[in-house]
């Protein structure tokens, strides 16, 4: 017989309809689950430790629902004092002074096609003297 060796019952399914159906269906190939907290929790098909095995999926169930829940209202809670939560840094806030710079040029009427084609490698500091009155 192959046997599945799981850390907890709830790292099996943190769903109890996922996890009584994944233990059927493994059950249904010969597969056998053990939980190392409580190894009886899917071998034995005792009533009392079909109780067991679905309380635990629900306990599990419930917990992740509540982690959702609070990583929810904390991102939510930071996107209202800071405007951004989430993804990647813009250019906005990782370089100011680039997207400054930037848009000086644009203004000047300066594209980064213009720059490309008037002579390649502007530096830093060429750069600021260009739009430095």
């Amino acid at each position: 017989m192959r046997t599945i060796i799981v850390e907890t019952a709830n790292r099996f399914a943190r769903d109890l309809i996922v996890q009584e159906t994944g233990h059927r269906m493994l059950k249904a190939q010969g597969i056998e689950i053990m939980a190392v907290d409580s190894p009886g929790a899917f071998v034995e098909d005792t009533l009392t430790a079909t109780l067991v095995r679905q309380v635990l999926g629900a306990v599990a169930q419930f917990d992740k629902a509540m982690t959702v829940a609070k990583l929810r209202l904390a991102r939510d809670r930071v996107r209202k004092r800071d405007g951004k939560c989430e993804g990647r840094k813009s250019h906005l806030e990782e370089r100011p002074e680039a997207v400054a710079l930037a848009g000086q040029l644009h203004k000047q009427g300066m594209t980064r096609g213009d720059r490309r084609r008037a002579g390649q490698g502007w530096s830093r500091q060429r750069a600021w003297t260009a739009v430095s009155p």
